[in-house]
């Protein structure tokens, strides 16, 4: 929360790690008890991905060209990444969509960060709207949503 983004804070109980347990690393985190509030309408999740992870997933995809909404949404990529290329890198959450808020007594806040790095200025922004449309489609009303803002046109 010191930059303002709101996140479950590591332990401070005990180090928080990283330590290495049957074969894996994991680091602690505090417990959050999950709270019933109301659910965040898109802009206001877009609004949380306020930090300004896509190369791999587009690879990753590219062999399904037979898909049209992923071709479409290649190319979009593809036009888009030639654009920010030559732009610096900022610190991103690397995973942001709405399966990684946690509801809290506090308010929502991000929770799994083993992608967090460097990355292109608008990178949480994409992993949040690409995950929407890939999941639930380009007609998707809170696809539409985001992308009938003029800040996103």
């Amino acid at each position: 929360m010191k930059q303002g983004i709101p996140v479950v804070p590591y332990l401070r109980v005990v180090p928080a790690g990283p330590y290495f347990v049957g074969g894996t690393w994991m680091t602690l985190w505090e417990y959050i008890e999950p709270a019933p509030i109301p659910k965040l309408s898109i802009l206001e999740i877009v609004g949380m991905v306020n930090w300004r992870n896509v190369g791999q997933a587009a690879d990753f995809v590219s062999s399904i060209r037979d898909d049209d909404r992923i071709a479409r949404l290649l190319a979009a990529y593809e036009d888009v990444n030639e654009r920010i290329g030559s732009e610096g890198l900022y610190p991103a959450h690397g995973d942001a969509h709405q399966g990684n808020l946690l509801a809290s007594s506090t308010g929502w806040q991000w929770i799994d960060f083993e992608d967090v790095s460097l990355m292109p200025k608008f990178w949480d922004f994409a992993c949040l709207i690409g995950n929407t449309a890939l999941f639930r489609g380009l007609k998707d009303s809170s696809v539409e949503t985001v992308l009938a803002q003029r800040a996103v046109s």
